[in-house]
């Protein structure tokens, strides 16, 4: 009886509005903590891409291949700290930038690697892989291709979920367990945070020991679910596609697709080569006999973490120094054979940046009152210009989001689907790793077209994608007389305001009184388009005011944490209202 009631409890617990908001803003706060090493990542993939370059078209030039592996190695660095980089990633997010925390993580991450690596060992001389622990149990292959280097140790290839677990799950337990713990006085100078680097060291032991036992199952697991999904060629990248856009209205999408991007779930080339025709060498099943993919692994320029996940792969197959492999196969062509099709889970973005949305923006240009389409191209053209050139999208979503609900998750939502799926089928190869502006599109479809990627496919799907976009939406704002930018009159007027004697900028003190004062913001973030704030008293918020101060548009999740979309500017102004919080705004 009494477990009856328990269960019952639990079970209306999980369904209380507390328990809901308080895993909205969880989520969120994963999903945003992406943000810094993706941006990080976005400039790796620009030295990778011209060093590439270089050396592809150098040639017999060993001047020109010189200077395009200085390029390359500007990356390699950040590449190989990339686990880390996200262990410290979710520790700012998610312990208020303390320090101490994410000095934590940091030694909580090495101590998670050195631990696994006193329990990997070599089978015989390295060329049948690693015995993890224990060999048997439907282990033995997973150590031929789960086994890498990380900062130099030999340890097992975790990708962004040993991170999470160390930097986003063990550190904030650290910090609200742990923080102000009191020791006896003949230790108390280790009372405190002091006793953090100690406890961060003996958990990152801890998970290391359980990664030790479940993770090789785990992580075969996921390359194999990773590598099969592809050969439902369309099929996958559809529904990548569609939930990936359904999720950016609650700001889920970057959790979403890291995994896919990051991870084995999103392909595995280390395993996908694991043949005796293909795999040779003491490099732990690394060594691939096909050509330069062979000299690469073989001199550790990236790591085999680095072949895992659609992004990461494709992020390595364009800094190889050739654009040919196994008896002149372009590189992309040379993957997709060997079942890891680059781009299905990144491309389907750019026929929508640079044609499906900016249609959007025309056909509600088109639509305005003639009177007041110069205001209303303020707010259409720089949107589409965002969409266009970085691949932000929010500014022009938003304009619609909320004002036709069904356009969005009925209709753009089905189309990014068929613009992945398009893609794919196409035998695009096209990597992303932020967003699928024109810039990115260049840099990684344009340039090294050579290797394969085949950027031509995206004048096709964008070509049908144009057409499509724009009739349906002009169809819909006249058919329902949406309210679109321009189709009637500002809703939003400057208020009055009094004479005031602060020294805080115009616009940053507007959100702050908008917000409810500086007393009612908490944890205050940013992303790439939106201010991600956490609110005290969800009541004193004045939505009008935030769009009056030039907010898009306002999204809650739960009633403690809000996310304004401001655009690219997000940064700038996030930097703002953290340099003045707590300046007098009267």
């Amino acid at each position: 009886m009494v477990s009856v009631i328990e269960s019952q409890g639990f079970f209306n617990f999980r369904h209380s509005p507390e328990f809901k908001n308080k895993l909205k803003l969880t989520l969120s706060g994963i999903s945003g903590a992406f943000m810094l090493p993706i941006s990080t990542l976005a400039i790796t993939a620009l030295f990778l891409a011209l060093g590439g370059f270089l050396q592809s078209v150098g040639n017999s030039n060993e001047g020109l291949k010189a200077v395009g592996q200085a390029v390359k190695s500007i990356s390699f660095p950040i590449l190989q700290a990339i686990p880390l980089l996200f262990c410290v990633a979710f520790a700012v997010a998610f312990c208020n930038n303390d320090p101490t925390y994410v000095w934590g993580s940091i030694i909580g991450y090495l101590v998670f690697l050195s631990t696994q690596n006193a329990f990997i060992k070599p089978n015989g001389t390295g060329t049948e892989g690693y015995k993890v622990l224990f060999p048997g149990a439907g282990r033995d292959e997973a150590g031929k291709f789960l086994v890498t280097r990380n900062l130099g140790i030999i340890s097992l290839n975790t990708s962004i979920f040993g991170s999470l677990l160390i930097g986003g799950v063990m550190m904030p337990y650290l910090k609200k367990n742990w923080g102000e713990v009191k020791l006896p006085t003949y230790i108390s100078f280790f009372s405190g945070k002091r006793f953090i680097p100690l406890a961060a060291a003996l958990g990152g032991a801890w998970l290391g020991s359980i990664f030790l036992l479940f993770w090789p199952w785990i992580g075969h697991g996921f390359s194999w679910v990773g590598n099969k999904i592809s050969n439902a060629k369309g099929v996958d990248s559809f529904i990548f596609g569609f939930l990936e856009k359904s999720l950016i209205p609650f700001g889920l999408h970057h959790m979403f697709y890291s995994p896919l991007w990051y991870s084995s779930l999103g392909g595995d080339v280390v395993q996908s080569l694991q043949s005796p025709n293909e795999l040779n060498g003491n490099n732990g099943g690394l060594n691939c006999a096909a050509g330069v993919l062979k000299d690469l692994l073989d001199k550790r320029e990236l790591s085999s973490a680095m072949w895992h996940g659609d992004s990461f792969i494709g992020m390595s197959a364009i800094s190889l120094p050739s654009n040919e492999v196994n008896g002149g196969k372009k590189v992309m062509d040379f993957l997709d054979e060997k079942g890891i099709k680059v781009g299905r889970f990144t491309q389907g973005k750019y026929p929508v940046m640079q044609f499906g949305l900016p249609a959007v923006a025309l056909a509600m240009w088109l639509a305005a009152d003639p009177k007041n389409r110069k205001e209303a191209s303020a707010t259409l053209v720089p949107a589409a210009l965002n969409t266009f050139l970085m691949g932000i999208t929010e500014p022009i979503e938003f304009t619609f989001l909320f004002l036709a609900p069904k356009l969005f998750y009925c209709f753009h939502t089905v189309m990014c689907g068929a613009s992945f799926a398009l893609m794919n089928i196409l035998g695009a190869h096209i990597p992303s790793i932020f967003s699928g502006g024109l810039f990115e599109f260049l840099l990684l479809g344009v340039l090294p077209l050579a290797k394969g990627t085949k950027p031509e496919c995206i004048f096709i799907v964008g070509g049908i994608l144009a057409p499509i976009y724009y009739w349906v939406f002009t169809f819909a704002i006249w058919k329902y007389d949406l309210p679109t930018p321009g189709r009637i009159a500002s809703a939003i007027t400057q208020e009055a305001t009094k004479e005031s004697n602060s020294k805080v900028p115009e616009k940053t003190r507007k959100l702050a009184i908008a917000f409810g004062g500086w007393d009612n913001l908490g944890k205050i973030s940013n992303c790439a388009s939106r201010l991600r704030y956490d609110i005290i008293d969800k009541s004193k918020v004045n939505e009008a005011g935030l769009k009056a101060a030039g907010a898009l548009a306002v999204k809650w999740v739960g009633d403690n944490h809000v996310q304004v979309i401001v655009g690219p500017k997000a940064e700038e102004i996030n930097n703002e209202m953290v340099k003045w919080r707590g300046e007098a705004l009267e």
